[in-house]
Parts: C-alpha cells; sequence; structure tokens
C-alpha cells in the first residue's frame, strides 16, 4: 500500500484541490487536521480524515495517524508525507517509487527519499551542499525534508515514528 499523509491548517479551496490531485498517485490518504475549528468538503474516496481541534504540529499529528490502530499499518507500506503548501506532478510519488524500489533491490539500505527543493523566492533549485552520489542525480545526505518525503512504515517505526518535541521543522 502506498499512503499519503498530509498536515492541513485552515486548509482552503486550493489546499483540498491539491488532495484530491495527490488522492489519484497514492491507495489512501490521511488527512491530518490541525485546525481549530475543522470544515471538510466533500474528500476523496480513499481518504481518511482526522481532525484534532488544535494545532499539535506535524510530528505529533502524524504520530496520532501513523499509531492508529484502526488503520492496518504494514512495515512495507509507503509513506509518502506532504505539507498543505506543497504541490507535486501528476506522476510525482510514482516517480519516487521509480527510484525507491530499484535502490532497495540492489541492497542499498534506503532511510528515505525525498525531493530536491526549489527554492520559489529565488527561483532555483537547492540541493544539500554535503552529499555523497550514489546514483546519477540520486545523493546520500544527512537530512531531507519532511514535504514529499517517501519511506516505508517499518523504517519510520524502527526509530520511534516523529520526534514530537519538535513542533514543524527538522523533526
Amino acid at each position: 500500500m502506498v499512503y499519503a499523509l498530509i498536515t492541513v491548517y485552515n486548509p482552503t479551496k486550493p489546499i483540498w484541490d491539491n488532495i484530491r490531485a495527490v488522492a489519484g498517485q497514492v491507495d489512501r490518504v490521511c488527512i491530518c487536521d490541525n485546525s481549530d475549528c475543522a470544515q471538510t468538503p466533500s474528500l476523496p474516496e480513499n481518504s481518511r480524515y482526522w481532525a484534532f481541534g488544535e494545532n499539535l504540529g506535524i510530528s505529533q499529528a502524524y504520530n496520532r495517524v501513523l499509531t492508529d490502530s484502526s488503520v492496518p499499518w504494514q512495515d512495507g507500506d509507503y509513506l509518502f508525507f506532504l505539507d498543505q503548501d506543497s504541490r507535486c506532478s501528476e506522476t510525482h510519488v510514482r516517480d519516487l517509487l521509480s527510484i525507491y524500489e530499484p535502490l532497495t533491490a540492489q541492497g542499498h539500505r534506503v532511510g528515505s527519499l525525498g525531493p530536491a527543493i526549489f527554492n520559489t523566492c529565488r527561483g532555483t533549485v537547492e540541493f544539500p551542499r554535503m552529499k555523497t552520489p550514489l546514483e546519477t542525480g540520486v545523493y546520500t545526505v544527512s537530512g531531507i525534508i519532511t514535504s514529499s518525503m517517501l519511506c516505508t512504515y517499518g523504517n519510520l517505526r524502527s526509530v520511534g515514528f516523529w520526534n514530537e518535541k519538535v513542533f514543524l521543522d527538522m523533526a
């Protein structure tokens, strides 16, 4: 299974439109709503919605969903994380999987996979300064951004899920 986990806070119509676009790329969308008063338009059929009624931050919101025993999590399930303001192409999840799966099949120990960052202020694509080439266009780095990160449930479970002491970045 491929799950998308998306945190939202006071989502607007464009955010719900983006969620619907991502829903077509995955088996299940898990929407983590950190809004004080949740308002949901019609949700994609393959989605499930958690309204927390307060802003837990991304770490705690994701952990609540990832430890929810009503979801049949399996260690081999893929998890794709997305912030509400991130946009991705119609093939983005498939593109990440087409890199992740061959790497693991070749014996590489992939903890997670993420994109290069497009800096909208500068109009530039940015890569971490410290990186080691693994394959063409694929690098080993010490950290990546959460949004657009792909990993397996088992990998995230093995490190104890998200660090809840961190509210937003570097979780």
